[in-house]
């Protein structure tokens, strides 16, 4: 009996097709900065509005700030962090902290 969730194909298709490797990269990159930007838009509005001394507002900026976290490494990756330090110790680093 097969997976139901097989994923081969696609991982045989990325592997072997840069350009699917190119766009994916775009994507990462354009979805991860929309989010960051979103995050501190959220963090922006909460302290210019002033809500950020009542309890909800601080919940506002600490989830803001873990999805920023959740974020910053899907930029990482689009940006090429291919060296030790990029790729194992940061983009490993906000990830644990992120989720």
């Amino acid at each position: 009996m097969t997976a139901t969730l097989s994923f081969g194909q696609l991982e045989t298709a990325i592997y072997t097709n840069p350009e699917i490797e190119v766009s994916l990269s775009v994507v990462f990159s354009i979805v991860g900065s929309l989010g960051t930007f979103g995050c501190i838009f959220n963090i922006s509005v909460t302290v210019f509005l002033g809500k950020s001394k009542a309890i909800l507002g601080k919940m506002v900026i600490l989830l803001a700030i873990f999805d920023i976290l959740s974020h910053l490494p899907l930029v990482f990756v689009s940006l090429g962090a291919t060296t030790l330090v990029s790729c194992e110790i940061i983009v490993n680093f906000v990830s644990f902290f992120g989720y």
